[in-house]
């Protein structure tokens, strides 16, 4: 929201493009800026992501900032993703400060 008030492009990378849709629709009306669309991203997916990346790097001259707001799971088991890729999920401790970066 903050990145809209202050005049910024924002794409909105979603799997549901529902939610999505209705998330732009409240952005742009708090913020008051037209500059924010969705386009459909599914994290669970290699030809997804590759198909994405490939589009904003066909059509967005750079990307300023990125900030990833998917889920992480704590678990150790092997995870087949819709397209086949096999990925290991492994146990991630808690972050137990209050550390900036």
């Amino acid at each position: 929201m903050l990145l809209a008030k202050r005049g910024a492009r924002v794409i909105i990378l979603c799997r549901n493009m529902e939610k999505a849709a209705e998330a732009v629709k409240d952005i742009k009306s708090e913020a008051g800026s037209e500059l924010v669309e969705a386009q459909e991203l599914d994290l669970a997916s290699m030809d997804s992501i590759r198909k994405r990346a490939s589009h904003l790097l066909e059509n967005e001259e750079k990307i300023d900032i990125l900030i990833n707001n998917a889920g992480i799971a704590e678990c150790s088991l092997n995870v087949t993703d819709i397209d086949g890729t096999n990925f290991r999920c492994y146990d991630v401790p808690p972050i137990q400060d209050d550390r900036r970066v």
